[in-house]
């Protein structure tokens, strides 16, 4: 159930009453009621913790190269590039960035829990190489208007709205998806793929425990 949004005095004193019965009720529980409460929430975060540590570890691996690819590219392209980077550009740039390293860490994540170690080889040709080619790093989203089908196809790629986002930051001159559908589109992307990633590396977690 939706929850409703507190917009007045009212609403907050009314939202107010029910935490304090919810309160009213808690201090009539037993100690074994309390325990029971205290355990399930210690081992739902227990359960969650390695996926969350695997994702800080990608967040953090995704935002450092992001931050050493742009100098890089800006010491080898920087004529060609036409970047705009300014005080407002940057402010803007790092939290993208963080967005963009939380979307990676996602699909890492997905991924791991699809494919095995041995096999990460063989994604290659048959996963990453069309993420790529098809994730609006060479083209720009708009330039396919002339090719509609695969313009809403290439949607369903994550890289399409990080890219268009990071061009809408730091390449204002130039045509491209406006900022909040991108945001959104990235958005989107990262609950499904770290929440799909999450229930299946749990799923795996469970099989192993059983075995």
């Amino acid at each position: 159930m939706a929850r409703e949004i507190i917009d007045s005095v009212e609403k907050l004193e009314a939202e107010l009453d029910r935490v304090r019965a919810a309160q009213r009720e808690f201090a009539t529980y037993t100690q074994e009621q309390v325990d029971k409460i205290f355990f399930a929430a210690a081992m739902a975060a227990n359960k969650a913790r390695i996926p969350l540590a695997k994702m800080a570890v990608g967040i953090i691996e995704a935002f450092i190269g992001g931050l050493l690819v742009l100098p890089v590219s800006l010491l080898f392209m920087g004529s060609g590039l036409h970047l705009v980077l300014t005080v407002e550009t940057v402010l803007a740039l790092v939290p993208l960035l963080l967005l963009i390293a939380l979307a990676s860490a996602s699909l890492g994540l997905l991924v791991g829990t699809i494919v095995k170690p041995m096999e990460i080889a063989a994604m290659f040709p048959g996963f990453l190489m069309p993420l790529v080619f098809t994730g609006a790093i060479f083209f720009s989203w708009g330039a396919l208007s002339s090719v509609p089908v695969f313009q809403v196809l290439v949607l369903l790629n994550p890289l399409v709205y990080a890219n268009e986002a990071l061009r809408y930051v730091t390449m204002p001159q130039l045509v491209s998806m406006p900022l909040y559908f991108s945001l959104l589109g990235l958005f989107i992307s990262t609950v499904l793929m770290a929440g799909f990633g999450f229930r299946r590396f749990h799923h795996m977690a469970s099989s192993q425990n059983g075995r």
